[in-house]
This record gives C-alpha cells, structure tokens and sequence, in this order.
C-alpha cells in the first residue's frame, strides 16, 4: 500500500464519518468532530500549537498580557491540574 492510498482511505472514512446535522449547512458541531477526526488520524496535532500553559491561578496576568501585548502569542491554555500549584 502507497502512502497516497492509505490517506484517501482514511478522508473516505472521514468523509463517511461526518453526517451533517443540518443537510447543506456545517454547525460547530460537524466542525469539532471533523477536527477530532483529523486528530484522532494524526492529520492535525494541536500540541504543535500551544505556546504558553499557565495554571487558572495565573489568569490576571495572562489575561493582563492579552490585552497589552502584541507579540502575545495565538494559543495559550490554562492547566486546571495546575490549580493550587
């Protein structure tokens, strides 16, 4: 098997996968259980694009950097395991 063959196999079942909630129309819906789709086949890794991890506690700060900063970077995510750290 080519490498050619195994990706359209996997956007078939992609593709068979998705049933659109509304005929015609994407929803949030349909497009979150593409992006996990393409996760879950390692078409997509969204750890290549976080920047920054903080805990909750850290959110004035964070939040502070957001409004001020303009080099803040695209992703950033809060770490609830983190609370109380």
């Amino acid at each position: 098997r080519c490498d050619t063959c195994e990706t359209l196999e996997v956007w078939k079942e992609l593709h068979d996968a998705m049933t659109e909630s509304h005929p015609g129309w994407f929803t949030q819906k349909d497009d979150i259980k593409s992006i996990m789709r393409l996760c879950e086949y390692g078409r997509l890794n969204l750890k290549k694009i976080i920047f920054e991890t903080h805990s909750p506690e850290e959110c004035t700060e964070v939040y502070t950097r957001l409004v001020n900063d303009r080099s803040f970077p695209p992703v950033v995510q809060f770490d609830w395991s983190r609370l109380g750290e």
